[in-house]
Formats: C-alpha cells, structure tokens, sequence
C-alpha cells in the first residue's frame, strides 16, 4: 500500500514540476518577445534635434 501512495506522490510531484518548467519556458517566451518589440519600436521611433 506504501508504495502506490509513494508512486501517487511522485507522479503528482513530477506533475507540478513540468507544470512549472513549462510555465517559466513561457515566461522567458513572453520575456524575449518583449524585448525584442522594445529594441523593434527603439529602432524605428522618431529622432527630434
């Protein structure tokens, strides 16, 4: 009986943690995306002298 509550933990614990990996890989995604629209929007706004 231990060792399915055992398995059961691991596996959610497994479950939590590539919910967390995925959700970080879409936040430096997000991250990357945004920087990449400021260096866009840097590059083409208007120079006043």
């Amino acid at each position: 009986m231990s060792d399915s509550v055992s398995e059961a933990t691991l596996d959610s614990l497994m479950a939590t943690i590539i919910a967390a990996k995925n959700k970080l890989t879409e936040c430096h995604a997000q991250q990357e995306q945004e920087k990449k629209q400021a260096l866009e929007a840097n590059k083409f706004s208007p120079c006043y002298v």
